[in-house]
């Protein structure tokens, strides 16, 4: 039986990365949206949320809001800025019973440790999500908190496999997959983007050269994830002698593409640690 059935799930904030989990939840077909609570300071952004999925809507401009919210839900995500949670964690604490909420942070860059300052005895799990759980999709970094129940790590590795994939990470861990998932889609986003110029210098239009390039990079990355093939076996089987693959692979290695990719996801880790310092 799924840990999920019958749970009421909230999120306190309803950005994009929020919307992003729990449009993947809905898609999955997880809960339904009578089970899904979102709370926001924003009304407008609010009241379109709820015309597009169908889910329980809270003001959360008030203390009164975050109360409404976590009292009708088993699941809570803090969905909310950092720089807010310093504000706002006493008051989610308060409000919080230990032996029915289990609290899922997706904040970026807040360790367990300094969520667990304040959120002192629920169950808590720390979640690195992607945006592409949109679309059942996505990759997520786990990390349980010291408080974290087996069930709740469970309902954890359930919910994030059936949108894309979960893995169970040591915190030291969670920025280089960031480095990879969370900047990832960027870096893909250039990568079709480029790829669709070769195809549209070659004559294609623009929107067949950008579903074609999009098409491939979902193939392949599906090959490797369903079949087990290594990136470099399915280079080598594409890779016939003297022939065209061939031909442009010496070509992004002369360009320093690898380097370029590696160079990215560290310089992206680098960058986010400065911020937060």
């Amino acid at each position: 039986m799924s840990m999920v059935t019958g749970k009421k799930i909230g999120f306190i904030g309803g950005g994009r990365m929020g919307e992003g989990i729990f449009s993947g939840i809905l898609k999955a077909g997880l809960i339904p949206p009578q089970d899904l609570y979102v709370a926001d300071i924003r009304e407008e952004h609010l009241e379109d949320l709820r015309k597009q999925y169908g889910m329980n809507v809270i003001n959360s401009s008030t203390n009164d809001g975050l109360k409404t919210l976590i009292d009708s839900v088993d699941v809570v995500f803090l969905a909310i800025l950092p720089q807010v949670a310093p504000r706002l964690l006493p008051f989610i604490n308060e409000c919080l019973d230990d032996d029915r909420h289990y609290v899922f942070s997706i904040m970026g860059g807040v360790l367990t440790t300094t969520i667990e300052q304040e959120i002192k005895s629920a169950s808590l799990v720390r979640i690195m999500p992607n945006t592409p759980m949109s679309v059942c999709e996505g990759c997520a970094g786990i990390v349980p908190g010291k408080n974290c129940k087996l069930e709740h790590k469970e309902m954890a590795l359930e919910i994030f496999n059936r949108i894309g994939l979960g893995l169970l990470l040591p915190e030291p861990q969670i920025d280089p997959l960031t480095g990879i998932s969370g900047c990832g889609p960027a870096f893909c986003g250039i990568m079709i983007q480029a790829l669709a110029d070769g195809g549209v210098y070659l004559g294609l239009t623009r929107d067949d050269a950008i579903k074609i390039a999009a098409q491939t990079l979902v193939g392949t990355g599906k090959m490797v994830l369903e079949q087990g093939i290594h990136p470099e076996i399915l280079k080598d089987n594409v890779c016939s002698p003297g022939g065209g693959t061939i031909g442009g692979t010496v070509s992004l290695e002369r360009s320093g593409f690898r380097a370029a990719c590696i160079d990215a996801v560290i310089d992206a880790v680098d960058r986010m640690n400065e911020v937060v310092k």
